[in-house]
């Protein structure tokens, strides 16, 4: 990840509240994987995280690579 990428990342977290609640999930859980959910009609892009046991978390990000970048900065798949 460039340094550029970081710093996008640490402003898309910051910009994004909804995100720091997908940071503490990572955080409290093992196993956790992410998944991108493309736009529909009556939603936007989000960001599901699911841990080993099945339980998720969701958060609406902006772009596709807000999402990308979260998860790489926190080690997620």
């Amino acid at each position: 990840m460039s340094f550029g990428d970081k710093i996008r990342a640490f402003f898309s977290r910051r910009s994004n509240p909804q995100l720091e609640g997908l940071a503490s999930f990572a955080a409290d859980r093992r196993g956790v994987e992410g998944y991108i959910e493309p736009r529909t009609a009556t939603s936007p892009v989000t960001l599901l995280l699911v841990d080993r046991d099945g339980d998720h978390a969701r958060a609406a990000v902006r772009d596709p690579a807000d999402a990308v970048a979260f998860c790489e900065g926190l080690g997620i798949p």
